[in-house]
């Protein structure tokens, strides 16, 4: 920056300014930084007290010391204000370490044992950090002078009461000095717990006047105050040499009623371990050496017979220790399994900083999460980026990213499942040793029984003697609702739950029923009655044709479970919607008779008028009866219930017909007009009587069939809940698995195009002039198994070989075979003349992610790194059906599910089994519950003895990745592929 002589203050004012901006930027970056990297490293920190922090003026936070670098942050999280500290000067000397410590407002502190000839600059130090709390800041100091392990608070030094009264006489107004307890569950462990504990505030302002004014006398006791209201928040035992019994004590506690849900219970534990030790050895010695002496004899009990001290499923009984381990050990394999790639990715970084920083100097544990934490960054950061560049030569970009993000996640779970393993299988071989010793297990129970005894009444004197004070804990509060709006929301959640159950139990309406009734009173009587003529006599024939279809219903269903027929059979399935088909057009034609003689009562003379409403009302009630016949026929029947759903797009046949002729049937004013038409026949039998209309044919059979109507319909009351029922069941069904698929789906086709590798820059290991080659030797009905390396699809599928096509020949071809006449090849012959966009002609059916298509040789077998063809040993006749039955299945959408039960979706392989199936039948396999076939189930099928006969080896273009080339192959090696891994590092 230039300035000139008139406006040089002004530009240093400007400078101090942007000097001090910058500084304030950079600081409260780095202290968002730091904060979020520990409590990443601790992510569980629970402050209890948080409230005697104040949120403005000058504090000074006195601390003790147990994890180095780190507490100064736990102590910025506790106050959640800004937090400067004085830290130990030669850390002010490291690069970069030492600047981000200006930035975040530090002040050295010159300590004897570091320099004693910079011990003088320390009251320098002193009065800077006086400075900043009498300008309204935090203060941070450890009055312990060092960190330290030991579970006693260190000689508490002059150094706060010092800073404090110094701060007083700098201007500082309304100083508050907070004791603070930093308790860790276990400081080295990544991911373990934290215990910030506040205490009660001393006002230095008050402190100094109860002493009237005497600074050296209130610096005294100060300090001896700020040692007494530490011990108070921190894990303090008042003679080291009983942390052993510690231990001990603290395995027994959750016994004696501590929640052992808490996620800080092992802190709580330990404190009020802590606080008891301490109590009774100050209050009864004596009994309190008793107490102890039985707590080590149980722990040296425990430890003799293998058990871990803290064992606590020791008091279940045999039967729940079972199931308990049970369900662990069921735990820990399944994160073993989610962790095993986190353990192999992160196995060489670990090891690296664990051993490095173990000879890092450091005087204890104090300082290892911090060396761990400060070596890991940059080893990790060096390792991921090692990682991504290894990858990146090898992978796509899209699994470099994805292989990056999922190693952080695995690696914690490999992380806590090594930490539940270490805690776990000395206790899973304990407990398995005692349930094969009953006798020394019950010894051990009665022993912690008494234990257990005994620290439950210490505790209970303990607690009354010294209750613990009420604190407020921060971030632990939950909203709690007021009961207006819980009532509310329960009032709106049950009135939606109950309009939603009425609508999916609303009636479903019939077809046909939508629309008004032709007006038949406007014709001519002549025409009219030459119409009911012609009605009656279509009557009779849907009567007479749906009597007949019912027996062969029931003879086809007989010999479904006879096994004689198969739903998976191409013609038992063309079979079966060749009679639902038929079923349907006798119930069309009987419901548009229905819908013809709506209006009758119109009509005149009388005779005609009655004619008309026999012929109504008979249609009516033989539509109703033989729609129940049918739900009722298969109403248990789970797969044909599903077959009669399934949508057949050839034969115009929609989804859901079962469930939709049951709704019919569950119309409750459906049923009432059909009670009511009941009603109606019976009052108005004697006018057709008088009318002639109830003997002789077509009448006596449309009156024996609406009695009949009756009786069954009669028996249907109790069903048409339950058809209701049904049908919303149905709905709700219909919509979850519509959308899983849906989801799937896109999950699939998403696998199914995806790439983890383009070698070669994409280019395919079948060159044209193989493919050229190959060409010649393919005949209409030939079946080709082929594989495209790299995939990801690949990985989810069966076998080497994952895709199957059928090679169905060129347009000339099929007109050579005179077989471009056929129906099911003509509606698609114009389609398939035509060529695709780069030009090449069709001559090839498959299923692929956008349906069952047509495709090129080129596209088909030239974009393949491996193919085989074999040639079904067929009689030209049956090739041409092979061949138009593959026809007949063009346009048909994939099926995501490679479920072979379902006709209305093809996957790769259906297409080939059903065009075949009857000549060839392919033996199914069962995965995942569904029968299904594999690819490469073709080949061994091919390769066995039964099917050897049924069909030729023709030709093997055999791809291989390692040397990049595809090379002809004969029998054997393609019999060998079928036992290749699907997906390897080399293809």
């Amino acid at each position: 920056m230039r300035c000139s002589p008139n406006s040089s203050r002004t530009c240093v004012a400007q400078t101090d300014f942007i000097t001090m901006a910058l500084s304030e930027f950079s600081g409260s970056f780095a202290r968002r930084l730091v904060r979020s990297l520990v409590k990443f490293y601790y992510p569980r920190i629970e402050v209890s007290g948080a409230d005697r922090i104040p949120q403005d003026g000058p504090v000074l936070l006195a601390a003790n010391h147990p994890n180095s670098l780190i507490d100064p942050v736990m102590l910025g999280i506790a106050a959640r204000r800004p937090v400067r500290l004085m830290a130990k000067a030669p850390l002010f000397d490291i690069p970069i370490f030492g600047k981000v410590l200006h930035a975040l407002g530090m002040v050295p502190a010159y300590r004897g044992t570091d320099d004693r000839l910079q011990v003088a600059r320390n009251l320098e130090s002193l009065a800077a950090a006086a400075k900043q709390m009498a300008a309204g800041h935090v203060m941070g100091i450890f009055p312990e002078g060092k960190s330290h392990d030991a579970n006693q608070l260190a000689l508490v030094r002059s150094g706060a009461a010092r800073l404090a009264l110094q701060a007083l006489a700098a201007g500082a107004q309304g100083l508050k000095i907070v004791p603070v307890g930093l308790h860790y569950e276990q400081k080295e462990r990544f991911r373990s717990a934290v215990w910030i504990k506040v205490g009660e505030p001393v006002d230095a302002a008050e402190w100094l006047a109860q002493h009237n004014g005497d600074e050296h006398l209130a610096m005294r006791t100060l300090t001896t105050e700020l040692n007494t209201r530490l011990k108070s928040v921190v894990l303090h035992l008042d003679e080291a040499e009983w942390q052993p019994l510690l231990e001990d004590l603290e395995a027994l506690l959750p016994a004696a009623g501590y929640k052992r849900r808490d996620a800080l219970n092992g802190l709580r534990r330990q404190q009020a371990a802590v606080d008891a030790i301490n109590y009774f050895y100050r209050t009864d010695r004596p009994r309190a050496e008793a107490a102890a002496a039985r707590v080590r004899a149980h722990g040296q009990a425990l430890r003799a017979a293998g058990v871990p001290a803290d064992d606590m499923e020791l008091s279940l009984q045999a039967r729940m220790l079972v199931g308990s381990f049970s369900l662990t050990m069921l735990k820990l394999v399944t994160g073993a399994l989610v962790g095993f790639f986190g353990l192999v990715t992160h196995l060489a970084p670990y090891l690296f900083v664990r051993f490095v920083s173990v000879w890092v100097p450091a005087p204890g544990q104090m300082t290892l999460a911090l060396n761990r934490l400060l070596l890991g960054l940059p080893v990790y950061g060096a390792w991921y980026g090692l990682m991504a560049w290894w990858l990146s030569g090898y992978f796509v970009p899209w699994v470099v990213v994805t292989w990056l993000v999922l190693m952080p996640v695995s690696a914690l779970v490999a992380l806590d499942n090594a930490r539940r393993w270490k805690t776990l299988f000395p206790r899973l071989r304990a407990e398995t040793r005692l349930l094969l010793k009953p006798k020394l297990r019950a010894e051990l129970l009665a022993s912690q029984s008494v234990v257990v005894r005994e620290l439950g009444g210490l505790a209970k004197e303990f607690h009354s003697a010294m209750p613990a004070p009420a604190t407020i804990v921060m971030a632990t509060n939950r909203y709690r609702p007021p009961l207006w709006l819980n009532v509310t929301v329960a009032a709106i959640s049950l009135a939606v739950m109950v309009w939603f159950s009425a609508w999916l139990l609303r009636d479903r309406p019939t077809e046909f029923l939508r629309a008004d009734a032709p007006n038949i009173a406007a014709l001519p009587v002549t025409q009219l009655t030459e119409q009911m003529a012609s009605d009656e006599r279509s009557l009779v024939a849907v009567i007479d044709g749906l009597d007949e279809l019912e027996k062969t219903f029931l003879a086809f269903e007989g010999d479904l479970k006879a096994g004689r027929r198969s739903y998976y059979k191409q013609a038992d399935d063309e079979e079966i919607r060749r009679l639902l088909l038929k079923f349907l057009n006798y119930r069309t034609v009987l419901l548009r008779t229905v819908w013809k003689y709506q209006r009758n009562e119109d009509v005149k003379p009388e005779a005609v008028r009655l004619r008309a409403l026999l012929l109504h009302y008979t249609a009516a009630a033989v539509a109703y009866d033989y729609s129940a016949r049918f739900v009722q026929a298969f109403k248990d029947q789970d797969e044909a219930i599903r077959k009669l759903n399934e949508a057949e797009p050839r034969w115009d046949l929609p989804a859901g017909t079962y469930d939709l002729i049951r709704a019919n049937l569950g119309n409750v004013e459906h049923r009432r007009w059909l009670e009511s038409g009941w009603k109606n026949y019976q009052r108005t039998l004697p006018e057709w009587q008088a009318a002639g209309l109830t003997a002789g044919e077509p009448y006596e059979k449309f009156h024996a069939s609406i009695l009949l109507a009756a009786e069954n319909t009669a028996k249907l009351s109790d069903e048409l809940f339950s058809y209701k029922v049904g049908t919303a069941l149905a709905d709700v069904t219909g919509t979850v698995k519509g959308s899983y698929y849906r989801a799937s789906s896109a999950v699939s086709t998403l696998i199914g195009d995806t790439k983890i590798r383009q070698p070669r820059h994409g280019k395919s290991l079948i060159t044209p002039e193989l493919m050229e080659r190959l060409r010649p030797l393919l005949q209409p009905g030939d079946i080709l198994i082929e594989r495209r390396n790299w995939y990801l699809s690949n990985a989810f599928l069966p076998g080497y070989w994952p895709h199957s096509a059928l090679y169905v020949g060129t347009p000339e071809q099929i007109k050579a075979a005179g077989i471009d006449q056929d129906m099911r090849i003509q509606r698609h012959l114009e389609k398939f003349t035509q060529r695709d966009a780069s030009g090449h002609g069709y001559a090839i059916i498959e299923a692929i992610s956008e349906g069952v298509v047509f495709t090129t040789i080129e596209h088909s077998i030239g974009e393949a790194d491996s193919v085989a063809v074999l040639r079904p040993n067929l009689t030209p006749l049956q090739k041409k059906e092979v061949i138009a039955r593959a026809f007949d299945h063009v346009g048909k959408p994939y099926d995501f599910d490679f479920d072979f039960f379902s006709a209305d979706k093809l996957v790769c392989t259906e297409v080939v089994y059903r065009a075949l199936n009857g000549m060839i039948d392919f033996p199914l396999v069962d995965i995942l519950g569904r029968k299904t076939l594999p690819a490469v189930e073709i080949i061994k099928f091919w390769a066995s003895g039964e099917g050897g006969p049924m069909l030729t080896f023709v030709a093997y273009l055999d791809g291989d990745e390692r040397t990049g080339k595809c090379e002809w192959a004969g029998p054997a090696e393609l019999a060998w592929s079928a036992g290749r891994p699907a997906l390897t590092w080399l293809q």
